[in-house]
């Protein structure tokens, strides 16, 4: 059992947890090559953003309303003005694939490193929030605590799922176009500099990989 200034300490911790992962995925989204990733990472950053208002709500519900929430902004739109260095943070020491690996392996290199990274994110909410939910007394916070502790163990396991899939090279390799931004499909096993001509602004692109990203050659 917590007596209040307990409990608003608990829910801010786990406000900035939130923060941080609202942060993160909306960062994360400028340097996703791949349409689908971006969409995955934009699903989390929505639901961390909706954790991060409900929190903000019940701090202010007792009388700790947050002083960073107008600045922060409930989508945490701050972060999509964040240069795009900053979403490589979390593979900047990873070791760069083999120029002989698959060209899939070598695409793909940077968007496993950051999943990899988001994967313990997540475990680490996964534990800190079910700690949280054992210390609150108030049936409610307690209730939606565990709630946390669901959603963050489906964001946990979404992201094996998609660490799963790419190393699985069993799906289509899908890019924007540098040009119009359509989405480019190299199929799922294309070979180094394999050509797809945008159906949109007819421009014709080669496949191939530089330092763990896919590069698309304008030809």
């Amino acid at each position: 059992m917590t007596d209040t200034p307990d409990t608003v300490r608990i829910l801010r911790e786990t406000l900035e947890l939130e923060r941080a992962a609202t942060q993160r995925y909306a960062e994360h989204q400028l340097s996703a090559c791949d349409p689908r990733l971006l969409a995955y990472w934009e699903g989390l950053r929505r639901n961390e953003a909706d954790h991060h208002e409900r929190l903000v709500a019940e701090l202010a519900a007792l009388g700790a309303a947050d002083a960073d929430a107008d600045a922060f902004g409930a989508a945490g739109s701050e972060a999509r003005d964040v240069a795009p260095a900053a979403a490589a943070d979390p593979v900047a020491s990873t070791a760069r694939p083999s120029p002989t690996a698959p060209l899939r392996e070598r695409g793909y290199a940077r968007a496993l490193a950051i999943l990899a990274s988001d994967l313990e994110f997540e475990r680490l909410a996964v534990a800190t929030y079910a700690a949280n939910a054992k210390l609150l007394a108030d049936p409610r916070l307690k209730a939606f605590m565990r709630e946390l502790v669901r959603a963050e163990t489906g964001h946990r396991r979404g992201l094996e799922r998609a660490i799963e899939r790419l190393n699985a090279g069993q799906e289509p390799i899908v890019l924007y176009c540098p040009v119009c931004g359509w989405e480019l499909d190299f199929g799922p096993d294309p070979a180094h500099g394999a050509t797809v001509r945008c159906p949109i602004c007819a421009v014709s692109f080669a496949l191939s990989a530089r330092d763990g990203d896919f590069v698309l050659v304008r030809v």
